[in-house]
């Protein structure tokens, strides 16, 4: 932090006191000793002022509930290599000849931090922990990737709390050399990087790399070395189709299909009990429908289900094994080792037979999208 400590200062007042100066920047600084905050890191609760206030009276979220106070300083500086080049007094809005400086240094072939330039509406995105989920729209240039990669900054450093990980974390990059372009920031952050994943990658990933698939310069210079003309449109229709509502009917029609037909539902029997016969099962997974969970999801969810089922006859059924076992007189100094190895191996042909239906083969309904007329 010697090179830059921080880029901003809030003083706080509470009636009948001094005010309280705030520096913020990239990272935490305390005094361990005495353990006092000298700089808070921008994602802070107590950071959100800067970002979202004027001078006047501010609120801001803490582990002890909602605080307020004024803000009666707002102060901006710009401190490079540790030399502080100028500061400014903040009353009103960033105006925009103060934004040029630090947006004109983005034009690099990488992009950078935004923490000194984020406005209002941006950091309530950032800080949004409520929503399940966020979308952000906007034109090309207005900030999104930024927004959003500086929201993982933020909810990986709230993360401390829940435990959230870099390896639970993806981006899907729409390619390769954007993912090198944004490469750098989390780890201006003082965030490790996270993994990155374009939509080829992904394809790859649920297709265990059986099926080639082409590039988008391999499509194009299809479209251009086209032998024919008659050829070409062929080529154009059929990219167009692959990106038209119908075919996104038609995926929809398939999977809704899926999930009534095509799914192999079996009665489970365990221990001569039958857990659930195949009526009951196919009716829970289309019952769960409607809370739009994902197919394959549920599937996995119905095969928690059979399992806990199972567990509250388990030990019942165990104890049949050791009867059986015993009367067997082939391991009489073993009985109660050899009955766990064999209800053991009887668990896992159960879950090998539940996984016949609730593994869905996307490869397979791929082929079957485009072979089955």
């Amino acid at each position: 932090m010697l090179d830059t400590p921080y880029f901003a200062r809030v003083d706080l007042t509470v009636p009948g006191s001094k005010p309280q100066a705030l520096y913020i920047g990239l990272g935490n600084l305390m005094d361990e000793k005495a353990f006092q905050i000298d700089v808070h890191d921008w994602r802070a609760p107590v950071s959100s002022i800067f970002y979202r206030y004027e001078t006047g009276p501010v609120s801001y979220q803490s582990p002890s509930g909602e605080i307020h106070r004024e803000v009666t300083l707002k102060r901006q500086f710009e401190i490079r290599h540790g030399q502080l080049e100028y500061f400014f007094d903040s009353g009103v809005n960033i105006t925009d000849d103060i934004l040029r400086k630090p947006l004109s240094q983005n034009t690099s072939q990488q992009m950078r931090t935004i923490v000194e330039t984020i406005q209002r509406e941006q950091d309530v995105i950032i800080r949004d922990v409520d929503s399940s989920l966020v979308i952000v729209q906007g034109v090309a240039g207005s900030g999104k990737t930024s927004v959003a990669l500086h929201r993982v900054a933020y909810l990986m450093y709230q993360g401390l709390q829940g435990s959230l990980k870099r390896n639970e974390v993806v981006l899907i990059s729409p390619s390769n050399l954007f993912a090198g372009y944004i490469s750098n920031v989390l780890s201006e952050l003082g965030e490790e990087q996270i993994d990155t994943l374009t939509f080829e990658d992904l394809f790859h990933k649920v297709c265990r790399n059986e099926i080639a698939i082409q590039s988008k310069n391999e499509r194009m210079e299809d479209l251009v070395s086209a032998p024919s003309e008659e050829y070409r449109l062929l080529l154009k229709d059929c990219i167009r189709f692959q990106l038209s509502a119908v075919f996104c009917t038609i995926l929809d029609r398939l999977l809704r299909y899926t999930e009534r037909h095509l799914v192999p539902f079996q009665d489970i029997w365990f221990g001569g009990v039958c857990i659930a016969d195949r009526a009951t099962l196919k009716e829970r997974v289309l019952r769960t429908q409607q809370r739009g969970i994902p197919l394959q999801s549920r599937l996995k969810q119905l095969e928690t289900w059979i399992m806990e089922r199972t567990h509250a006859i388990a030990k019942e059924r165990l104890q049949q094994i050791e009867r059986i076992v015993k009367e067997g007189r082939r391991h009489p100094f073993e009985v109660k080792q050899f009955s766990r190895y064999l209800s053991t191996k009887m668990n896992a042909r159960l879950l090998s037979q539940i996984r016949t239906f609730t593994n869905l083969d996307t490869l397979a309904l791929y082929r079957r999208l485009l072979s089955d007329r």
